[in-house]
C-alpha cells in the first residue's frame, strides 16, 4: 500500500499539487502568518498560466517538465510569440514556480533542481511616474461639483470619493487594501499628536502616520468616516480623468519589454496614473524633501530597502539637489 501511494504520488500532475498546495492553510515561513487569500489567487493565477502553456506546446504536466534544461526557452518563446507578455510577467511566472518547485521536493518529490533554481525571479524595475506635490495638488482642488454642472464629469459619478482617497493615499503611502480599513484607525488630532494609527492589512504591524493637512481636512468632510473605495478598474479610470481635468498632461516616456521586443512608448502623464501612483508619489516626495529612507519604510511597510527603491522615482539631477551645497564666491 504504501509502495502505491508514494506511485499516485509522483504521478500526480505537477500544476494540480501546486494548485492544492498554494490553497491549503500553510503559513508563510518569513512572516510567521497564514498566507492571505488575495496572495493565493495570484500565484493560483500564475499556475493557471502554466497550465495554458502545456497544453499549447503538448507538454506533460509533471515536475519533470518544469525542472528540464529546456524549459525556460519554452516558455519564454511562448510567452513572448502567442502571448504578447511583459518580460516582468515571466520572471514573476519564474518566481513562483521555483518557491512550488521547492515546496514539492520538501514534500517528497523527485524534482532535479539543477536548472529551475537557475531562473530569474526578480522583476525588473520599470519606468513609472509619480505626481509632484504640485500636481497632487491640482487634483485635490478640483471643483467637482463645478465640473458636474458643467458636464464635465457625470452626476453620479463617485469620483470625488476616489479623488479624496487618492490624496490621503499620497500623503500617507498606504496601500489600497489599507485606505479602505482607515475608519477603523485611530485617529488623534490633537496638536500635539496629529497622527492615524493602523494595523497593515499585509504586514500586520502597526504604523502611525503623521496627518497632512490635506487629509486632516479630509477626514472632516466626511464627518471621521471616509468613503470605501469602488472596483479598481473604475477607480483608475477615474484617477486618469481626474488627472486630466487638472491639467497632468506632460509627455512621458516609457520603455517595456513586451513580446521580446523593447519599446519606447510616449504617453500624457494622466494616462499613467492608477492608485498605486499614491504610494509611490509619497515615497518618492518624502525623499525629495530629505527624510531618512528608514523613516519612510516605517511608514510604508518595506522591509527591503532594494524593494522601497523601485517605488522612488528620483533622477541622480534630484538627489545631487538634496545636498544643498552652494558655489563658492
Amino acid at each position: 500500500r504504501g509502495i502505491e501511494e508514494e506511485e499516485k504520488k509522483q504521478n500526480q500532475k505537477a500544476t494540480e499539487w501546486m494548485l492544492a498546495n498554494i490553497n491549503s492553510d500553510r503559513i508563510d515561513i518569513h512572516s510567521g502568518r497564514f498566507v492571505a487569500e488575495r496572495t493565493k489567487k495570484a500565484q493560483s493565477t500564475v499556475i493557471h498560466r502554466l497550465q495554458s502553456f502545456l497544453s499549447d506546446n503538448h507538454l506533460e504536466d509533471t515536475f519533470k517538465t518544469f525542472a528540464d534544461a529546456d524549459f525556460a526557452n519554452k516558455y519564454m518563446k511562448w510567452c513572448y510569440e502567442k502571448k504578447n507578455y511583459k518580460e516582468n510577467t515571466i520572471y514573476l511566472t519564474y518566481q513562483i514556480l521555483k518557491a512550488q518547485l521547492n515546496a514539492a521536493k520538501k514534500s517528497g518529490f523527485n524534482i532535479d533542481d539543477t536548472y529551475y533554481k537557475e531562473l530569474r525571479g526578480k522583476c525588473k524595475d520599470v519606468d513609472n511616474i509619480y505626481l509632484t506635490e504640485r500636481e497632487i495638488e491640482a487634483i485635490y482642488k478640483l471643483d467637482i461639483p463645478h465640473l458636474k454642472k458643467e458636464g464635465l464629469i457625470d452626476e453620479k459619478s463617485t469620483m470625488e470619493q476616489t479623488r479624496d482617497l487618492f490624496i490621503v493615499g499620497c500623503y500617507t503611502g498606504l496601500r489600497r487594501s489599507d485606505l479602505n480599513k482607515l475608519n477603523d484607525g485611530i485617529w488623534n488630532l490633537s496638536e500635539d499628536k496629529n497622527t492615524v494609527s493602523i494595523v497593515a492589512e499585509k504586514t500586520k504591524k502597526r504604523v502611525v502616520i503623521p496627518l497632512h493637512p490635506y487629509v486632516r481636512a479630509i477626514y472632516y468632510k466626511y464627518n471621521g468616516i471616509l468613503p470605501k473605495l469602488g472596483d479598481k478598474y473604475n477607480t483608475n479610470v477615474h484617477l486618469k480623468n481626474l488627472a486630466r481635468l487638472a491639467g497632468i498632461n506632460e509627455i512621458v516616456s516609457k520603455t517595456e519589454n513586451r513580446g521580446g521586443k523593447v519599446t519606447t512608448l510616449k504617453h500624457q502623464k494622466y494616462d499613467l496614473v492608477s492608485f498605486h501612483t499614491a504610494r509611490r508619489s509619497f515615497a518618492t516626495n518624502m525623499v525629495l524633501k530629505g527624510v531618512p529612507t528608514l523613516a519612510i519604510r516605517q511608514l510604508t511597510g518595506h522591509t527591503n530597502e532594494q524593494t522601497f527603491r523601485k517605488y522612488v522615482k528620483v533622477t541622480p539631477e534630484q538627489y545631487a539637489k538634496l545636498f544643498g551645497f552652494s558655489p563658492i564666491v
